[in-house]
């Protein structure tokens, strides 16, 4: 089976399956991380208020005593607090004990002052400055990232690819069935229903591939019936047609032969006359001569017509084809009307595949059609050229022509465009070229003449090549 260009239903499933997970997983992971934010500067808020409740009235008791041994014990203590950076003691503006080091942004900052209640009488000593960097509550977050990022995406890849071969087990595979299954209903292949390699799901119940199965299954017994129907109405209609076309060419003979059998019936009872002249019975005889010539030809046109048998196209050389019918006609031609044909054929022309004796039988029709349409006097014009694969043969005549309606018509059966014919010539030319794989050509205009053009496989031909 051909496959598609564009994406399957389980590959945009699986791509939006993983684009609105990864939508929740960053949503998800943000919200997370703003909490864990949150809560480790609770905390070093929390470490804040520990030192002022804990650490600041024993600090202000040994700045008292001016205790400098015991105030840096005190202030270490302080400093090695979680995300605890620089602890300073600060007496007068000037650092009296300091542990850790100073940094810029990412910090929080407390300064707590140090005071001594001295006989009733409250006194400053200092100041408690104390600063807790937020790097390291970076740096936990950013650990925190990494991982939650690679567990949503191993969870994600994980239940997307689940779902996608659930999907690919539960509904591509009866889908691309499916699929199957109607591309191959055709006429006279409706026989098997669409049945899914699946289990009946339980109780009797139904799913939606069951029900596009069933659907299906009821388009293929609609179809049949249709077909069934259309086939007996094509039997009908066929058999109507045929009948007609009986009656159609049992009429057209019967009008054909009226006149010539009139003509003879007529000559034959004026010969049995004693009165009739021998000079007038001569003449009589010549037209019952000719009038028998004509019935003849024109029960030869309707068995051509009737009995035309099929085509057996196999390499001939087209160049000699037409030379032969050419010069064959140009035998049969009055001095006195002044007809002359001219052919022009392509150097290098090379074979084609045609049945020769039908093809003859083309251009002879076309040739003494043209030659009809020329009772003053003329020039017919046979050329051959090659177009790719194919050789082009073009009879034009500089005749009378033909009227639009009439050369929309000319190849259709029984009709005529002037003269002694049957209106059968061209409907024999157009089934013989379409059993060659080409269409009959024709163009014409009252006073300008006829063009008719045919083309025909080329074999091996300098010219014909794509």
């Amino acid at each position: 089976m051909k496959v598609s260009r564009s994406r399957s239903v389980s590959s945009r499933l699986i791509v939006s399956t993983l684009l609105f997970s990864s939508v929740i997983t960053l949503a998800s992971t943000s919200l997370q991380l703003y909490i864990d934010y949150s809560r480790d500067v609770d905390l070093i808020h929390d470490r804040m208020r520990q030192v002022k409740d804990s650490y600041l009235e024993s600090i202000g008791a040994s700045l008292w005593a001016l205790d400098r041994e015991q105030l840096q014990v005190q202030v270490e203590g302080i400093h090695s607090l979680p995300d605890m950076r620089h602890v300073e003691v600060n007496v007068d503006g000037k650092p009296f004990v300091s542990v850790g080091w100073s940094q810029d942004g990412n910090t929080i900052r407390r300064s707590f002052p140090l005071e001594r209640v001295y006989q009733g009488e409250r006194i400053k000593l200092g100041t408690l400055n104390c600063t807790a960097s937020l790097d390291g509550v970076y740096a936990r977050l950013r650990d925190r990232v990494l991982v939650i990022l690679g567990t949503q995406a191993i969870k994600t890849f994980l239940v997307s690819a689940f779902i996608f071969l659930m999907f690919q087990f539960l509904v591509t595979r009866h889908l691309v069935r499916m699929a199957v299954y109607a591309r191959g209903l055709t006429p006279g292949n409706f026989d098997a229903p669409l049945a899914l390699e699946r289990r009946a799901m339980p109780h009797g119940k139904a799913d939606e591939l069951d029900v596009v199965t069933n659907a299906l299954n009821d388009m293929r017994v609609n179809l049949a019936d249709s077909m069934g129907q259309l086939e007996a109405e094509h039997l009908r209609r066929c058999h109507a047609e045929r009948l007609a076309g009986i009656g159609q060419l049992a009429a057209n003979i019967a009008h054909e032969i009226r006149n010539p059998l009139a003509s003879i019936i007529n000559g034959a009872e004026l010969l049995g006359r004693p009165s009739v002249p021998a000079a007038s019975k001569d003449e009589v005889v010549a037209l019952i001569n000719a009038e028998t010539q004509r019935l003849k030809r024109i029960l030869d046109d309707f068995l051509s017509f009737a009995r035309r048998r099929p085509s057996e196209p196999k390499p001939n050389d087209l160049r000699t084809t037409i030379t032969h019918v050419v010069e064959t006609v140009r035998l049969g031609l009055d001095d006195a009307r002044a007809i002359n044909i001219d052919v022009e054929i392509e150097g290098g022309l090379g074979q084609a595949n045609f049945d020769r004796e039908q093809i003859e039988q083309v251009l002879w029709n076309l040739l003494l059609n043209s030659v009809r349409a020329m009772p003053n006097g003329g020039v017919v014009a046979v050329r051959a050229w090659g177009e790719g694969q194919r050789i082009a043969v073009m009879v034009e005549d500089t005749g009378v022509g033909m009227s639009p309606s009439l050369s929309e018509r000319a190849a259709e059966p029984f009709v005529a465009g002037g003269g002694n014919g049957t209106g059968l010539g061209l409907s024999i030319v157009k089934c013989i070229l379409a059993d060659h794989g080409s269409n009959l050509d024709i163009s014409s205009a009252l006073g300008k003449g006829t063009t008719i053009a045919f083309n025909l496989d080329a074999i091996g031909a300098e010219c014909a090549r794509s």
